[in-house]
């Protein structure tokens, strides 16, 4: 950006989600205090960061969530936070839960260079009822603290070949035991194949059926609540293989079983199985990649800089030279595209559409500015619902996953806490029915 500063648009590619707006908002703010980009305070750039970390995924920060969102930076880092959507509002709630989004912790967050620390942060709702301003995150450099400057990678292998069958049972005599029927056509697949070269797995995706029950003491059946059979399970078959071809053969017999396995007590015998999406039997759906590298890397003092490639200097940096910086760029001048327009007939270049003289505009969701509610703790309470503003689950990464839980009311919060509804029970019990 230094090197180009008449830029008008940044397209980013791999690269981690906030960089592009902290680099954006650094650069500018370097420029307006004539002050060298590693003079910006800890401060600065925590909240640089924190408002990357919102507007990385644009309009989600909003309530109702939206396409996209819109960030005014103040010199001093402040910054407000307001959704493009005329009829969603940003809430000191949403914008707080949406911090928590991929972590696995709600204070902080490490990655490139350090760790973002929101553990003092506040969120204020602005008269206009829909902007909130948001200040006090901090970022900690690795190398304040004597640490190397770090890099995160990210990178996958290919561990086989997928091909996927879909359909649905809907008998009620079938889904009542759905999950003992499925471990039957497991075991059929395995048998029929067990003169095959290469490895293989086959598992199911059920839809529309209860959860899986642990199996009951003194017998092997697997059984659901009949009372909660709604009559159709939807099952996605999903075959992964060492070849394309074992794929393919694994979930073609594995389909057919589902057609016409047998099932005790059993009275529709002509088929089990209702498929053929698209009139696809089975959908190969190519190599599965799964993730092998995710990992913060030290780097030795210099090698977090980049460079211009010129002609004396190639894309891959030699190891003799790392540390004169691992992130060489390459400037492509490219000539503006020929354009006619269709009223002259002339050929002209410059911008396909101008959107000011067509009236372009974020289109309007609804009619009227979401109306925003608090939940209070009820009487009586049944359900996390009842009093929960937020709950969500969300990935944190490839090998974790966060369960998310957010209260309007601080008080609410520590009953909830206190009780420990919201905790993981060893008996599977339900919340109580009369927890105040």
């Amino acid at each position: 950006m230094q090197a180009n500063p008449d830029f008008d648009i940044i397209v980013t590619g791999r690269a981690y989600d906030p960089a592009t707006y902290v680099a954006f908002c650094a650069m500018n703010q370097a420029k307006a205090t004539s002050l060298p980009l590693d003079s910006l305070s800890n401060k600065l750039l925590g909240n640089f960061y924190h408002m990357g970390k919102i507007m990385e995924c644009g309009g989600l920060c909003a309530t109702p969530k939206s396409p996209g969102a819109m960030a005014l930076v103040y010199e001093e880092g402040v910054f407000d936070i307001s959704p493009m959507d005329p009829m969603a509002r940003c809430t000191p709630l949403s914008v707080a839960a949406h911090t928590l989004y991929e972590k696995s912790r709600p204070d902080l967050l490490y990655g490139p260079g350090g760790c973002l620390d929101v553990g003092q942060t506040t969120y204020e709702q602005l008269p206009d009822g829909k902007t909130v301003r948001v200040r006090g995150a901090e970022f900690i450099l690795s190398t304040s603290e004597s640490k190397p400057y770090t890099v995160k990678l990210e990178g996958a292998r290919v561990i086989g070949s997928r091909t996927i069958f879909l359909g649905s049972f809907v008998d009620p005599i079938l889904t009542n035991r759905i999950y003992d029927y499925l471990d039957t056509v497991k075991n059929r697949c395995a048998a029929q194949h067990s003169d095959m070269d290469g490895m293989w797995k086959l598992d199911f995706h059920v839809h529309g059926a209860p959860p899986r029950l642990p199996k009951a003491a003194g017998n092997g059946s697997n059984h659901c609540d009949r009372n909660d059979i709604t009559g159709e399970g939807f099952i996605v078959g999903e075959v992964l293989a060492d070849s394309p071809t074992l794929s393919k053969t694994i979930a073609s017999t594995a389909r057919i079983f589902c057609s016409h396995g047998a099932y005790r007590g059993q009275m529709a015998t002509s088929g089990n199985f209702a498929f053929g999406i698209g009139g696809m039997t089975e959908l190969d759906v190519g190599p599965c990649c799964q993730f092998s590298i995710y990992h913060l890397m030290n780097l030795a003092k210099g090698e977090e800089y980049g460079s211009l490639i010129t002609t004396d200097r190639q894309k891959v940096v030699p190891k003799c030279h790392t540390t004169e910086g691992l992130f060489p760029w390459l400037v492509t001048t490219l000539d503006p595209p020929a354009i006619k327009d269709p009223d002259s007939n002339e050929t002209t270049s410059g911008p396909l559409m101008d959107i000011r003289s067509k009236g372009v505009g974020m289109p309007v969701l609804g009619k009227t500015l979401s109306e925003t509610s608090v939940k209070r703790a009820p009487a009586r309470l049944q359900e996390l619902k009842d009093v929960a503003k937020f709950i969500r689950s969300k990935n944190a990464g490839p090998f974790q996953v966060t369960f998310d839980i957010m209260f309007d009311d601080t008080r609410v919060y520590k009953a909830v806490k206190k009780i420990r509804i919201a905790y993981p029970r060893d008996d599977g019990a339900t919340l109580p029915a009369s927890s105040q």
